[in-house]
């Protein structure tokens, strides 16, 4: 039987279909996907959770074959996104539909609904989430690696979190400047990293992961970033040559450093760039991406610096 105070994590477990999408946890992405086709992902969010209201974003584009305009209502999409809260200590699990949406395709709205190709009967809110179902539409931009924004809706909803959590890594910190005036700041940010990385000496890595793994292995449940480090492997996967003999990549900006993408998460407190410059390939396929660090950086309100505030586990 649960108790108070045991450990938990916490999943996103989402799937859609016929639409481009950005999944975002307290304006952090969890997924970006310029895909129509069905989609169907599981997402550890802890790191991205506060104690008490989270506002969760489904920012999406409606696409389906030429009958339906990009953006225009049409009767195959839907949207499932569950929220699961595991305890450690008794290996159960808890889980919540927090949002499951079609459109009424006689008025063009999105409305929730019980059934869908996308799974089972929408289930009702568990108490533990503190949700009343409830969320706003809005209109909003989509923007992803491949072109400019184009116009979206934003689906916007809350859900309570019980549990103590330690305040995220970025709460406090400035809100950073816009893309242009940010550019050369941010590079020289991943270059830095880029040149830990390549050293391959763990010490060196850390000390530049530090402000996300801080927190990381605080909500994780694990002692102490060492022991974080011990149990993930983390310098292994991080090593200039992982074990699997892919590569650390030259630090590339794509399409080039003065046009890379540069996104804004959390309010403006966090910045990154997409395609991640930090990637690891095969040698016969260097231009095939099979590893990336999407990491998140913040102004460290101490030094004035940019500095890794979170590790994006975008899918």
């Amino acid at each position: 039987m649960a108790a108070p105070g045991d450990p938990h994590y916490y999943y996103f477990r989402f799937r859609t279909v016929a639409c481009w999408h950005i999944v975002s946890v307290n304006d952090v992405p969890v997924s970006i996907k310029p895909a129509a086709e069905r989609q169907e992902w599981t997402v550890p969010i802890n790191t991205l959770l506060r104690a008490g209201t989270n506002t969760l974003t489904f920012n999406f584009v409606p696409v389906w074959g030429e009958a339906y305009p990009a953006g225009a209502p049409n009767p195959e999409f839907a949207v499932r996104i569950d929220l699961v809260r595991y305890n450690l200590r008794t290996e159960t699990d808890e889980d919540y539909t927090a949002l499951h949406l079609a459109f009424d395709m006689e008025t063009g709205h999105l409305a929730p609904v019980e059934q869908t190709s996308l799974g089972a009967s929408r289930g009702q809110g568990r108490a533990v989430f503190g949700s009343t179902g409830r969320f706003t539409v809005e209109d909003g931009e989509y923007r992803d690696i491949y072109g400019p924004a184009v116009t979206s809706r934003v689906v916007t909803f809350d859900v309570t979190v019980p549990d103590d959590l330690s305040p995220l890594t970025w709460e406090g910190a400035p809100v950073l400047p816009g893309a242009e005036v940010l550019r050369e700041e941010l590079l020289a940010a991943y270059r830095d990293v880029h040149a830990a990385l390549i050293s391959g000496d763990a010490a060196r890595v850390r000390q530049a992961y530090l402000p996300a793994w801080e927190r990381t292995a605080t909500v994780m449940h694990y002692r102490d970033v060492t022991e974080f480090m011990s149990v993930n492997d983390a310098a292994k996967k991080l090593a200039p040559t992982l074990p699997e003999g892919e590569t650390l990549q030259p630090a590339r900006f794509w399409p080039s450093p003065g046009e890379a993408q540069i996104f804004h998460a959390a309010e403006g407190r966090l910045a990154f760039i997409l395609p991640s410059p930090l990637r690891w390939a095969a040698p016969a396929t260097p231009d095939k991406t099979a590893v990336q660090s999407a990491v998140a950086f913040m102004r460290n309100p101490a030094s004035g610096g940019l500095v890794v505030a979170s590790v994006l586990y975008l899918v």
